[in-house]
């Protein structure tokens, strides 16, 4: 995803509460709203585990790095 469209995305979704929740909004629908935001968090959450599990691979590979496992993972 562009970098552009990334901040894009952060910023509508931090001014959602201010635009889209105020007090004229009924509560369900507020509930809706927040779910839909933690569900785009977790998604960019998702994102960016990905991306540092790739620079780590590429980091590991450049390197000559050997996976050690360890507990818990």
């Amino acid at each position: 995803m562009e970098r552009a469209k990334v901040h894009q995305v952060l910023d509508t979704l931090l001014d959602l509460p201010q635009t889209l929740v105020g007090e004229a909004v009924p509560a369900e629908a507020r509930r809706h709203f927040r779910a839909a935001r933690r569900e785009v968090l977790l998604g960019l959450r998702a994102a960016v585990e990905s991306a540092l599990k790739r620079l780590d691979r590429e980091g590991e590979a450049a390197a000559g790095a050997r996976s050690i496992p360890v507990e818990g993972e």
